[in-house]
């Protein structure tokens, strides 16, 4: 009997020991999903902020196409407009 109380002692001193321990681990694990929370949050952020550059890029991409196009256009008329006023230059000094 007296072995039977003294293990009994022994497992309650041991949980003793114990408590605090566990107290520790559940305030940790309870931190590190805090923590995991606030990495799911940024993470959600930098995938925003991802996918508004892959827009911004596209539209740029885009514009500039669009740009080119448009300077070329530019140059084609700028070209008729040299060709025009070398014929009414050309046109007027042989009235001269």
């Amino acid at each position: 009997m007296k072995e039977s109380v003294d293990r009994a002692l022994e497992t309650s001193n041991l949980l003793n020991k114990s408590i605090p321990h566990i107290w520790e681990t559940i305030k940790l694990k309870q931190e590190v999903i805090r923590i995991a929370c606030i990495q799911d949050s940024v993470v959600g952020s930098v995938r925003n902020a991802i996918r508004s550059l892959d827009s911004s890029t596209h539209n740029n991409a885009a514009y500039s196409e669009e740009l080119a196009a448009n300077a070329e256009q530019l140059a084609e008329q700028t070209q008729n407009l040299k060709k025009l006023t070398t014929l009414f230059t050309n046109g007027k000094s042989k009235k001269s």
